[in-house]
């Protein structure tokens, strides 16, 4: 029994507190990076990127903050990075086999953010919605409705289909019968 006992506190309790240790920093970690990502959010700190580009990046650097924490955490907890790194790239392969629809809406994030069809505020016309855009993010685009009905519409719809943007130009013309 002393045996066993000498064995519990030589190396379960110092793996114990390890593991403690690594949970409080990643708790943590995810509440510093919460709090950085709304500070860096306030208008003041990117007042010179438009607000579709502020909201993207926002939630994009939330995000690889994030896994940062964990690839750290299991660092500290002595997983081989090898390992890490292994698991990382397959399961990033098995990811964007599974969400290929996912991986299209990131891309169609960057390619509106790159082409600007339309900004937050504009009102626009994607398939059968209209409406003012709210907010685009990593995967959706999210549009107010004349009648105030949120529509989120995915990033691979937006891009795949027609736009009409009704905020592009100053003047329209207007033909009344």
């Amino acid at each position: 029994m002393d045996d066993f006992m000498n064995t519990v506190t030589e190396k379960i309790v110092p793996e114990a507190i390890r593991l403690i240790i690594v949970i409080v920093l990643a708790a943590l970690c995810f509440f510093l990076i919460k709090r950085f990502t709304k500070f860096i959010a306030r208008p003041a700190h990117l007042s010179k990127l438009s607000p579709s580009v502020k909201t993207f990046l926002v939630s994009f650097l939330s995000i690889a903050l994030k896994t940062l924490t964990v690839i750290t955490g299991a660092s500290m907890l002595g997983v081989p990075m090898a390992s890490v790194v292994a698991v990382i790239g397959s399961a990033g392969l098995a990811f964007g086999l599974a969400l290929q629809g996912g991986l299209s809406n990131i891309a169609g994030g960057f390619m509106i953010l790159i082409f600007k069809p339309f900004s937050v505020g504009h009102y626009i016309e994607v398939g059968s919605f209209a409406g003012t855009v709210t907010d685009i993010g990593v995967f959706y685009t999210t549009l107010l409705t004349y009648d105030n009905v949120r529509v989120v519409i995915p990033n691979s719809t937006v891009t795949s289909g027609t736009v009409v943007n009704y905020s592009s130009e100053e003047k329209r013309r207007v033909d009344i019968d």
